[in-house]
């Protein structure tokens, strides 16, 4: 999983994405949100496991070439795959530019293959 951490946090520095700072054994804020399908996913229910929250909007430049070229979904599967949980949270709104019904959200993660759940904000 250390592994994984590394090209994530690389790919994150990459991608101009900055973080907050983060000390190890702090409890993360808890929340439950719905995904594209009805399920609803608390962060909860993954106490003690490997979990990255992916901030995705899909109007993004990063966003669109990440996940057009499929590197985001294969990124994905291999963090699933070691036992890991992988969230994408989409936190845009009705009133901003990038806003897409669930219905253009559906066909957007349906056509790049995600497999991970896609929690609506």
């Amino acid at each position: 999983m250390k592994k994984l951490l590394s090209i994530g946090l690389a790919f994150m520095a990459i991608a101009g994405v900055s973080f907050a700072q983060v000390n190890n054994g702090d409890t993360a804020p808890g929340f439950t949100l719905t995904d594209m399908q009805g399920n609803s996913h608390s962060l909860e229910d993954f106490r003690g496991q490997f979990v990255v929250l992916e901030f995705v909007n899909p109007g993004c430049p990063f966003v669109v070439k990440f996940y057009d070229s499929g590197y985001m979904q294969k990124f994905q599967q291999e963090v699933v795959d070691a036992g890991g949980v992988w969230l994408a949270v989409n936190p845009t709104t009705s009133s901003h530019n990038d806003y897409m019904d669930d219905e253009a959200t559906l066909a957007y993660i349906e056509s790049r293959s995600v497999q991970v759940p896609w929690l609506k904000n």
